[in-house]
Parts: C-alpha cells; structure tokens; sequence
C-alpha cells in the first residue's frame, strides 16, 4: 500500500500557501509540517484517528496538532513518504528526508584503522608472550 502512494512517484517541488489551501477534501488532502507538504489522501481511510482529523487540518500548517498528539516514533518515520514538496519560503526543507520532529539521522561513525591496529597489536604481543612462556 505505501509504496503504491502516487506521492512517491512524483518530484518534490516548491508549492505556495494558496496552492495548499485548495487541497482541503478527502478527494485531495494537502497539509505542512515543519515546512514540508505531504499529500495525505491515501492516507485517509488508514488514519487511526479517523478521515475527520485530518480533513480538520487539511490546506495548512497542522505542526502544532501533529505534535500535540503524540504521534508515535513509527507515525513519524511513516509520514516521510507522503512527502511531494516544500512551503515556499522552506527552501531549506528541499532535500530533507527526516521524520517529522526529529533530528536527522546522523551516519554510524566510522571505525577508524586505529581499532583494528590495536587489537593486532595486542594479538601480537600476546602471541609473542604465549610463545615465550611455552618455549621454557
């Protein structure tokens, strides 16, 4: 079902508050957190809360209900496909692929050479040891 969403297939672009605004039925439901515009349509029949909840909030910003909620880590992470631009003046919302509320992820660190070159080392010298005190 999610991959299936017609939001995935399209581009991210700029979109304007006007153009949010007309997307306000259960036939096309527009909303924006945190400067992105996600179209919940597919969505509707699936919300737990019940199509009402999000047609309430459809054509504009709804951060502060999102949140208030307490929507669940999942909630967050799931919403990220439903995105299909940003608000226009989030310029910097272009590109970002983080669950709502969330810092981004930052990668794993890197194991540095050092690690490994220390435990050869000390395989080394125990080995050396070992060698040593069997040989007397």
């Amino acid at each position: 079902f999610f991959r299936a969403c017609s939001a995935m297939s399209a581009a991210r672009r700029e979109i304007t508050l006007d153009e949010l605004a007309e997307h306000k039925t259960e036939k096309s439901c527009w909303v924006t957190m945190y400067g992105l515009v996600y179209d919940v349509t597919a969505w509707l029949e699936h919300h737990p809360g019940g199509v009402e909840v999000l047609v309430d909030v459809a054509g504009r910003d709804c951060t502060a209900e999102f949140e208030d909620i307490g929507h669940s880590r999942s909630a967050k992470s799931e919403s990220a496909q439903y995105i299909i631009g940003w608000l226009q003046g989030h310029e910097d919302m272009k590109d970002a692929n983080t669950p709502l509320g969330e810092e981004p992820q930052k990668a794993a660190p890197k194991k540095s050479n050092s690690d490994n070159t220390m435990w050869i080392g000390l395989a080394a010298v125990a080995a050396v040891a070992a060698y040593t005190f069997l040989r007397r």
